[in-house]
């Protein structure tokens, strides 16, 4: 500020021959610049001129490696028989196969950034036979050079393209103390890499503290009442423990079966130390500080959606870690293209007891694949076990048109059939009239498949009363489990072993905490996958219906296809639940308008149609312990009603 005001002053001198009404003019003029500098100075504003370049030897017309280094196998060589500007660019031969990615990067600690900015970065990129693609990160490191996160572009390059700019923008977390610039170039091919540009386009201010208001008196407010159904759920990893995608997830067999590593170090399956069971992945790194090794699923073995929010946790473990351990959920297209990346936000380090860290990442377009990592930056030692990867929140075919309208919630009532689409006939239907169940009727009993360990299904939770069939879930103090539950199935009857067909069920879904409604198909002779559930809901999640296709993939894992509804309340009124099954197109639908289409994914076999209701995995996502203050609950069924195509 001495310096700016000094400069001014000079300003004034030289004014000295101007006319006075002029100079008064001029010296008004300077003052309320040096105003606006002032209060730039106070609000403690990083004041950078977009044309500011952060990035150093931008041209790469000098020797690179002044202020970048590379990993990852293959050729790096600063070029002359390619450049966007000037004679000289930034070269990559990769070697990399398919899937992991070779690079030019910034040395870490050689652009400074500031927490809560956000920063833009551009490169033009030039390719010969690139298999999969190229792609600009930005990103963020802690003045101990902890990496705190990135963003990958969203464009790429790929082929044999000529020069191409790609661009992406990052807001820096808390710690950040450097920003990072990197060149990926994935799979093999060769990549040519100029003009980088690193910019702030967003500075952080700071505003001069302000005195704190005192808030006016507040009557003091009586806590607003929680239904008994609602106990304070544990927190945990935010995925369907029913529904875990991760292959091999606690490695008590061979990982190298599922998983494959990357980097300098001794990868093994570990029985030295496990979380649960009597295995675990473990790395021993020799990695540098900087960069990373990782144990990683194969990149095929894991369908996604896109659309669709996963979740991922694991639980970590290390030994002497320099830097830290990560945990990773990325995307990829069917052809094996990346499609981006989130790592946790967590991390675990130096000596340290087993540690869960979590992450979620939103599918972009194209995705067919979903990948989790688990890296080790920095050299030490890093046990992984229990990894669990799973679906948060599908993506939801529901537009703004097709909101169903909510059933009231009242006791249900002889309604007609809703007019089937195609032609069908009536082939089969139990109205529950009387108080007995028919004999097409198979009851549940012991364990069931897809429901928790913490039920015990049994004969005493399947009732027939008031035109309805009700099964139902209540605490069980007996027998080692929790709960008991009720569930049927239709395998004795005529209809359990359809390949084609209508399925039309009224019902309304179990209420509370931790209780699960389903209702749904499945192969006739036991074996699983495939199964189609018509839909399931979840107490903890009662404006969600989920509509799922299970099948297996090219890798014969299972794969899952899933739709979820959102509009009401589903377990307090009954909703008209219809499926059909036609020609390998299969169609869900509530109260008569259309919710999800999909192609038939699994072989045509004989399938049962079956419903049942339980709880249990008490601490998890799906569907929680429910408590004994909202038992019994109960999944009530109106009608079924079961139609063949002419």
């Amino acid at each position: 500020m001495v310096i700016i005001m000094n400069k001014i002053k000079n300003k004034i001198i030289k004014l000295q021959k101007i006319g006075r009404i002029e100079r008064v003019y001029v010296i008004l003029i300077l003052l309320f610049l040096s105003i606006l500098i002032s209060s730039a100075a106070t609000l403690n504003m990083t004041v950078t001129s977009p044309s500011t370049n952060l990035a150093p030897n931008s041209g790469f017309e000098t020797d690179p490696l002044v202020d970048y280094f590379t990993y990852g196998k293959g050729t790096f060589t600063w070029a002359n028989d390619a450049a966007h500007t000037g004679s000289r660019s930034t070269k990559i031969v990769s070697i990399q196969p398919t899937g992991s990615y070779a690079r030019w990067m910034g040395k870490t600690d050689k652009t400074s950034g500031q927490a809560g900015s956000e920063y833009s970065a551009s490169v033009w990129m030039k390719s010969i036979s690139v298999v999969q693609y190229g792609k600009l990160v930005i990103n963020f490191w802690d003045a101990s050079l902890n990496y705190l996160g990135g963003t990958e572009s969203s464009g790429s390059i790929r082929g044999t393209t000529d020069w191409t700019q790609l661009a992406v923008q990052g807001i820096a977390p808390s710690k950040t103390a450097f920003v990072r610039v990197e060149f990926r170039l994935y799979g093999p091919g060769t990549l040519w890499v100029d003009d980088v540009n690193l910019g702030l386009k967003t500075a952080t201010s700071t505003p001069a503290p302000t005195p704190a208001l005192t808030p006016a008196s507040t009557p003091a407010s009586t806590p607003a009442s929680t239904p008994a159904s609602t106990p304070t759920p544990t927190p945990t990893p935010a995925f369907s423990p029913l529904f875990n995608l991760a292959p091999n997830p606690g490695f008590e067999n061979d990982p190298a079966v599922d998983y494959f590593s990357h980097g300098n170090g001794a990868f093994t399956w570990a029985t030295d130390a496990a979380h649960t069971g009597t295995r675990s992945s473990k790395i021993v790194s020799s990695q540098p500080v900087g960069s990373y090794v990782r144990w990683l699923s194969k990149t095929d073995k894991i369908s996604g959606k896109a659309g669709n929010e996963y979740d991922a946790s694991v639980w970590m473990k290390t030994n002497s870690v320099t830097q830290y351990g990560k945990l990773v959920i990325n995307f990829w297209d069917a052809s094996l293209g990346y499609l981006g990346g989130r790592e946790s936000s967590g991390s675990i380090r130096g000596t340290t007891n087993w540690t869960q860290l979590k992450v979620q990442g939103i599918a972009p377009s194209k995705t067919a694949y979903v990948r989790v990592e688990f890296r080790l930056y920095g050299p030490g030692t890093l046990w992984v076990d229990d990894v669990n990867l799973g679906l948060k929140t599908a993506a939801s075919t529901l537009t703004a048109t097709s909101t169903p309208t909510p059933t009231p919630t009242q006791e249900p009532t002889p309604n007609p059939t809703l007019k089937p689409s195609g032609s069908y006939t009536l082939f089969w239907s139990d109205e529950f009239n009387g108080n007995t169940l028919s004999s097409d009727w198979r009851v549940y009993g012991g364990n069931q498949s897809g429901a928790t360990s913490d039920t015990l299904f049994h004969s005493n939770m399947v009732k027939v009363s008031n035109g309805q069939l009700h099964l139902g879930i209540a605490m069980n103090p007996s027998n080692g489990r929790k709960y008991i539950g009720g569930g049927v199935d239709n395998l004795n009857s005529v209809t359990g072993k359809l390949t084609q067909g209508r399925w039309e069920i009224r019902a309304k879904m179990p209420q509370g905490f931790g209780a699960d409604g389903y209702i749904g198909l499945y192969k006739s002779d036991g074996k699983w996958p495939p199964e189609i559930v018509i839909v399931e809901n979840i107490g903890k999640r009662p404006t969600i219906a989920y509509f799922i296709q299970v099948y297996s993939n090219t890798l014969n894992k299972p794969a899952y296809d899933v739709t979820q509804v959102t509009g009401t309340t589903w377990n307090t009124g009954f909703h008209v639940y219809t499926f059909e099954w036609d020609n390998s197109t299969l169609k869900w639908y509530v109260d008569g308008n259309l919710k999800k289409t999909s192609k038939q994914l699994y072989p045509t076999v004989p399938m049962k149609f079956g419903m049942g209701a339980w709880s249990g995995i008490c601490g998890s996502d799906w569907p929680d312990c429910a408590s004994s203050k909202i038992l019994p609950a109960y999944l009530d069924i109106d009608y079924v009603r079961i139609y063949r195509k002419n």
